[in-house]
């Protein structure tokens, strides 16, 4: 099962796929064979500061729930998004503090699910993660519509298996729907790179046979 996590100092997005679940679709009238993986789980640990004001009281919470996990799931792959590098737009001072907040939260994270999950994180680019899920922006597009357009591909794509909901004003998505899309993208790049890696040994082959 894949893990999918989406960092940050106040919220962590988290997803699970299934194993790998072989399934029968009709294409053309011929019955074509395929693997896929379900979403099991979504959904976000709360690590606000006012409940939780210092690192060691917020990496508290990350280890109780990934020791709920390894008993509800057989995780055997973390892929965890990467934190933030740039300082675009920002105040310099403010945000040199905010990353370094951030990485070494992150790199936190990364060792507790090595030390509670016994498996090493992958860390995984954003941008990356995103155009694997078909996700694309506009240039103009700010941060809080670029994170509409990552729900609305998830709702689009996962369907029922993702649950989600709109804030009381009825405008805005409720409160971590966003950092659990943004896992699920994560979750499902994990998904693609596995699968390329496993193919991998096979084409080689193919391409050998080929060329004998």
């Amino acid at each position: 099962m894949i893990l999918g996590l989406d960092v940050s100092t106040t919220k962590i997005g988290v997803a699970v796929l299934s194993d790998l679940i072989d399934s029968q679709v009709n294409i053309n009238g011929s019955v074509v064979h395929k693997q896929r993986r379900e979403l099991l789980l979504s959904e976000y640990w709360d690590l606000d500061t006012k409940k939780y004001p210092d690192i060691e009281s917020k990496m508290e919470v990350v280890m109780a729930e990934l020791s709920t996990l390894r008993s509800e799931y057989n995780i055997t792959d973390v892929y965890i998004e990467e934190h933030i590098k740039g300082t675009k737009g920002h105040r310099w001072n403010n945000n040199i503090r905010i990353l370094l907040q951030l990485a070494t939260f992150n790199g936190l994270v990364r060792w507790a699910c090595y030390d509670v999950l016994e498996v090493k994180a992958v860390p995984v680019h954003a941008a990356k993660a995103r155009s694997t899920y078909g996700i694309s922006f506009p240039r103009t597009a700010k941060s809080a519509e670029r994170k509409k357009i990552v729900v609305e591909n998830v709702i689009e794509k996962e369907g029922a298996k993702f649950d989600w909901s709109f804030n009381r004003g009825g405008k805005n998505y409720a409160t971590g729907v966003d950092d659990r899309a943004d896992a699920v993208v994560v979750a499902r790049f994990a998904e693609y790179t596995i699968k390329v890696q496993n193919d991998k040994p096979f084409l080689e082959k193919m391409d050998y046979i080929g060329n004998e």
